[in-house]
Parts: C-alpha cells; structure tokens; sequence
C-alpha cells in the first residue's frame, strides 16, 4: 500500500469529502459539492497530526479511548484511505498563512477539550445548515450560537476558525461545509482545496 505524504498537511488545514454515498448525495443536492468537513491539529499528548470532526456516526476516539458520535479525533492517515475506499473524494484546504507553533498549541488544547467534554452532534443544525430556508432563519432570525454545546461538522471548524481569528462570521451554525469553505476563501483564510491522490 503507498504511503501518504502527510507533510503537506498542517493543524488548521480543514479536509473535507465529497461522497457518492445517499447520504452525500442529499448533502451535496441541499448545499453544494462537499458533504463533511473537518479541521487538522495535533494530538495533545503524541503530537501526531490528526483529524477533529463532528460526526453522526459512531468510530473511535484518540483522545478519550472510546467509540462515539459527536465530536472525536481520529488518525489522519487512517481517516483518509477510509474515506477514499469507501467511494469518497478527499480534498485538502490549505490555510493560506500556516499557524504559528503557539496558535497549534492553542488549537490542539482546545479540540482536546472538545472531545473530553463528549460534545454531541447537532443534526438539526446541520439540517438547517444545509437547506435554503434553514440557512436563511440561521442567518437572519436565529441569534447566534457558538457556544460549542453541540457541534455539526462546518460549524466546528467555523468556531475553531473563529477562535483563532482566521475568519469572521456572524454565526457559526449558519454554513454547511461547501458554504464554509468560500466564506474562508473570500476572506482570504485558506487556499483553494486541493484532490487528495488515492493512496
């Protein structure tokens, strides 16, 4: 099996997938080309590089050592030939200025945390992210939630985007990942994403 080159990938980077799965396939009609997306730091205690989301289904945790929905860190490596065995583009978006090693530091104590605390995914938001009428109430008429009680994919790596001043938003759980990623490229936070090769 080849091996991936993982230096090119830093804490802070997101990754996402466009899936041709039914479930990626009704993300992607809803809210465009990427259907999940993630955000890179290191592990607090190995310092690997690894993959932060939040997540429907179950898999395991590296920071709490057990198997879970929610929000969880899993190995980059690993994440990736999983989702590209299983019918799935990875793309990478690179941050367009890397984080310095405190800002790494900062971001990789602040998932940690996250996972520690057992955050649980937020269907709903992730449903309203992804319509028009729901991203519209979100935008509009629904104040502002980001206090990280409950996290859908976009909206964690928004509020770990945010926290570390990359970008500015007005709310958090308002963007569906392929809506994320442009608001970051029009404010000039990330470079444009790039197709993970096979492995």
């Amino acid at each position: 099996m080849p091996i991936l080159d993982l230096d090119r990938f830093s804490a802070g980077d997101a990754i996402a997938t466009h899936c041709t799965s039914w479930k990626g396939r009704l993300v992607q009609v809803l809210s465009g080309y990427l259907d999940h997306l993630s955000i890179l730091a290191h592990h607090p205690t190995t310092g690997r590089l690894c993959v932060y989301e939040a997540e429907f289904g179950e898999a395991s945790c590296l920071v709490t050592h057990k198997k879970r929905a929610g929000f969880r860190c899993r190995p980059l490596e690993t994440w990736i030939r999983a989702n590209q065995s299983g019918g799935c583009e990875v793309w990478h978006i690179p941050l367009a200025t890397p984080l310095p090693a405190y800002g790494q530091r900062a971001l990789a104590k602040y998932l940690a945390r996250w996972c520690r605390d057992k955050i649980p995914y937020d269907l709903g938001g992730a449903i309203r992210a992804r319509t028009f009428g729901g991203r519209w109430a979100t935008r509009w008429l629904i104040p502002c939630k980001q206090d990280a009680s409950t996290l859908f994919c976009a909206e964690a790596v928004a509020v770990a985007w945010q926290e570390l001043k990359l970008i500015t938003i007005p709310n958090t759980a308002a963007y569906g990942p392929s809506g994320l990623v442009a608001l970051a490229l029009k404010q000039g936070a990330v470079l444009r994403p790039r197709l993970v090769e096979a492995a």
